[in-house]
């Protein structure tokens, strides 16, 4: 598979690579869940990483990592325009956010802080062996990073120096996870693990029976988290054991999200789930979105906000499952969603035209990114 970084880095024109790579992922993927057992599935594209900071947004996406204020303003981006290490490297993992610093995993296997401040350079680690999907997580001064083809490590948070790694059967495709002092770590070989977060020791793993692509969740001693077996699993955090299991109708890809003892998920056909966290008794479930829901279902007051590779954000009340109002967002939504102060829902789509476009709580559109230039809204 690394044969597929060098003619990314040869190649003059800026646009062939990211077709290039994105093509590569989806191989990627396709391979290693055929090689875990699961069976085909509809995807498509690539998708960008989006967390939120204390005054805005950071989104690693195609060449460069770029940091935005609340109103979707770009303050700086990395590499900056004319830097050399801009066009030559590929972000999809989702960055992790510090006070000082910014945290990003690159494709091409390496990890960078960044300088949350001016977006520059403050370290580079290079001991991945694989491209860097999944999100990074940072904890009690180490940055945790899962690989693309197999195992997570750790890193010094301030040197950025490896202190420890451990081994999966298969890629990383989740963030760590840390509560207290253990990190949960979902792989695609379709184990969850549980290591301690000092040294990397293993404390315990459980086999879930199918490929985990999404972090588990944490809540009272549980983690929940979705496989694609099609089945939503908690696991007792303490050693593992499976409490209960759910049989959803298609693959539940991303995080399931926990509110006031109710965990919502959703699956590639579309549906949504609301469970009670104690015994899986359905609250409510219904088909939201005419595609697959590949991100964490978001919790906004009494919605719950949902977007689907149907190119639509959805709102529906969150007791209930009603829906409330939905908007086009013109392209595919492949990334987690993020709120903002309490009342602004912040969408990343493949669409490079709306890379990221920020609603109000009654889905009225407040800015987009890039922003439309006021010719084109005037038409």
């Amino acid at each position: 598979m690394k044969t597929m970084i060098s003619p990314f880095v040869e190649r003059q024109n800026a646009h062939q690579p990211v077709v290039f790579l994105r093509r590569g992922l989806w191989l990627i993927l396709a391979l290693v869940l055929l090689v875990a057992g699961c069976g085909p599935v509809s995807v498509a594209g690539s998708w960008a990483g989006v967390t939120a900071g204390d005054d805005g947004l950071i989104m690693a996406y195609l060449d460069r990592v770029t940091r935005f204020n609340s109103s979707g303003v770009a303050r700086w981006e990395f590499p900056a325009p004319g830097d050399e290490l801009r066009g030559h490297t590929q972000f999809y993992a989702t960055p992790a956010v510090t006070e000082d610093v910014v945290y990003a995993g690159g494709y091409d296997h390496k990890v960078y802080a960044i300088n949350r401040d001016n977006g520059q350079l403050l370290w580079v680690n290079e001991d991945a062996t694989s491209r860097i999907i999944a999100g990074l997580t940072v904890a009690s001064g180490k940055v945790l990073v899962g690989i693309g083809n197999h195992g997570v490590m750790a890193l010094n948070q301030r040197t950025g120096q490896k202190e420890w790694f451990f081994e999966t059967g298969q890629g990383v495709w989740a963030a760590p996870l840390v509560v207290d002092d253990v990190v949960y770590v979902a792989s695609l070989d379709k184990h969850l693990y549980a290591l301690t977060l000092a040294s990397g020791q293993e404390l315990w793993r459980q086999n879930l029976g199918g490929a985990i692509a999404g972090a588990p969740v944490y809540d009272d001693g549980v983690l929940y988290v979705g496989t694609f077996t099609r089945t939503i699993v908690a696991v007792n955090a303490a050693d593992g054991t499976i409490i209960n299991t759910f049989q959803a109708e298609n693959w539940v890809w991303d995080t399931p999200t926990v509110a006031d003892g109710v965990l919502y998920a959703g699956d590639m056909s579309g549906n949504v789930y609301a469970l009670e966290t104690g015994t899986f008794t359905p609250v409510w479930q219904r088909k939201v979105a005419r595609e697959g829901i590949r991100t964490s279902p978001l919790v906004a007051g009494d919605l719950l906000i949902i977007g689907s590779r149907d190119d639509t954000l959805y709102a529906v009340n969150r007791t209930s499952g009603t829906p409330v109002w939905q908007q086009p967002v013109g392209g595919d939504i492949l990334s987690n969603l993020i709120l903002l102060n309490d009342d602004l829902l912040v969408v990343s789509t493949m669409s490079q035209d709306r890379q990221l476009v920020a609603f109000d709580l009654e889905g009225k559109v407040v800015w987009t990114y890039p922003p439309v230039a006021a010719s084109q809204q005037s038409q």
